[in-house]
């Protein structure tokens, strides 16, 4: 009986130096967790027709992974990214009037897009009408935030903005979309 705890006890101890190994592990790679915030783009947009679900405008995120990881975190594992959470998008539009803002569209939504994926709608503002902002918007974010790690990880990783044109514009318009993000690191 005796070496049966014996034994039992040699398996208890074997594990729990596994377990805190890991947890010693996980410790380390929690303190890369970090927040990028206020990613911006402009895109142009040219003059607008009335139509609905227009693909007004589209661009690519410049920065690399790999850049973003070697400005905020350069010693963290490129290999250990568990998310990277879209948490907060906005728009402003940057060279507006009177007749070319916000008002003249019915709603506004913000995709992702990267070779071989598909489009993920990110964002989406309906009934901009009833807002009154004419040059800047915050859009919610689908489900209060959402892992685009599989997109941004792309060397083609692009916005495209979409919208349902109520009223024509006359002039191009620059958009700018600014957007947050949350970078978790794991096993």
């Amino acid at each position: 009986m005796k070496k049966v705890f014996k034994k039992l006890g040699v398996v208890a101890m074997t594990l729990s130096m596994f377990a805190f190994s890991s947890c010693e592990e996980l410790k380390e790679l929690i303190k890369f967790d970090f927040d990028l915030e206020g990613e911006a783009i402009e895109i142009v947009v040219d003059e607008l027709e009335v139509g609905e679900e227009v693909e007004i405008g589209s661009a690519q995120f410049e920065k690399s992974l790999e850049q973003i990881i070697q400005e905020e975190a350069p010693d963290a594992d490129l290999s250990k990214i568990k998310a990277i959470t879209l948490t907060n998008i906005s728009m402003q539009i940057l060279d507006g009037d009177e007749d070319n803002n916000f008002q003249n569209l019915g709603s506004i939504s913000a995709e992702v897009r990267a070779s071989g994926l598909q489009d993920l709608v990110v964002a989406k503002k309906e009934d901009i009408d009833s807002d009154n902002s004419l040059y800047q918007l915050n859009l919610p974010v689908e489900g209060g935030s959402v892992d685009v790690k599989k997109y941004f990880s792309k060397t083609d990783f692009q916005y495209v903005v979409k919208a349902n044109v109520t009223k024509a514009t006359t002039k191009p318009i620059t958009l700018r979309i600014t957007a947050d993000y949350s970078f978790t690191f794991g096993l």
